[in-house]
């Protein structure tokens, strides 16, 4: 159709013909494939054939299956178009026959294959917790390589993909339309609490929660202490706590002092050794001395043991 086109003359003895390509590979998973070229025959009325044959084995003719004939001869260029789609994935030698006796010319030109490439939907999304995104879903050609994130929310983290692995990015060759669902959790964060001295109390509410869940910590003390702080030195008790990470809290406590105080009736009368300051659950010896002329008689609380024991 241009300057230049490929011919074959007619003669008047009986003649065959064949015009074969180079070894041609067809791609794999394409959407379709397909040859298309310009003919035209001079002196139509004494057509002859034309066709075209297609191997895939050899470029020997008697390998050639025939794919098209010419059944409608003219002297104008028109164009053919031929289906190769069934010959994907093989390497094939197409042909160009011509036969005739006293016959026509055969004009081709223009000659082309055509592959026209599938292409799929690769649909990523996140489950229905609302925990997370995703990306890298789209539309791909067989054979691209994708890939594919799941983004966990703050507080949340990665489970695994519908079909159960957990790579993440991930990396998916594109072969079919395909779909692939990211699922989330939260994070258990522990949230652990201690005192000090370790017999003076305990911390009520510690355990596992989730990013954001709020939860009061409350110091609580045993007989003989009292709560002083915590060890990031906040001093409110309870105090309330907004999770965002593993955390550890410890409340300090302080022995109490207790003063034991002595006393003698009349003033005179004589002394008691052991009193002080003590701590809850001390144990004391008190003993009251009598000066010259006087003897103990009890303490104040009716109690006659002298020396006696107390305990704080």
């Amino acid at each position: 159709t241009g300057f230049y086109n490929a011919r074959h003359l007619a003669s008047d003895t009986l003649q065959t013909s064949w015009l074969i390509t180079p070894p041609l590979f067809l791609k794999p998973n394409q959407d379709s494939t397909f040859m298309t070229f310009q003919t035209k025959e001079l002196d139509s009325v004494n057509f002859g054939y034309s066709g075209v044959w297609i191997s895939t084995a050899t470029n020997d003719i008697a390998d050639f299956t025939e794919i098209w004939s010419q059944d409608n001869p003219s002297e104008e260029w028109n164009q053919v178009q031929i289906d190769l789609s069934d010959y994907q994935n093989n390497t094939v030698y197409l042909a160009f026959k011509y036969s005739g006796e006293q016959a026509h010319d055969w004009y081709i030109d223009d000659i082309n294959l055509i592959e026209s490439r599938n292409y799929f939907n690769l649909t990523v999304e996140a489950d229905t917790t609302g925990w997370g995104t995703v990306t890298g879903g789209g539309t791909f050609y067989y054979g691209d390589t994708a890939v594919i994130e799941a983004i966990p929310n703050l507080g949340c983290e990665f489970l695994y993909w519908n079909d159960s692995i957990t790579d993440n990015p991930r990396t998916i060759v594109v072969t079919q339309d395909s779909t692939f669902t990211a699922y989330f959790g939260l994070i258990g964060y522990n949230i652990t609490t201690s005192v000090e001295p370790e017999d003076a109390g305990s911390v009520t509410d510690g355990g596992i929660y989730h990013y954001g869940d709020t939860l009061n910590l409350e110091a609580v003390a045993n007989a003989g202490f009292v709560f002083e702080m915590w060890t990031d030195s906040i001093t409110d008790n309870p105090r309330e706590i907004i999770v965002t990470h593993d955390s550890s809290f410890v409340a300090l406590f302080t022995q109490i002092e207790y003063n034991i105080t002595t006393s003698v009736t009349p003033e005179n009368a004589g002394v008691v050794t052991g009193d002080g300051m003590y701590h809850y659950g001390d144990t004391l010896n008190l003993e009251a001395v009598a000066n010259t002329g006087f003897v103990f008689e009890m303490w104040n609380d009716s109690i006659t043991d002298n020396p006696r024991n107390i305990i704080v």
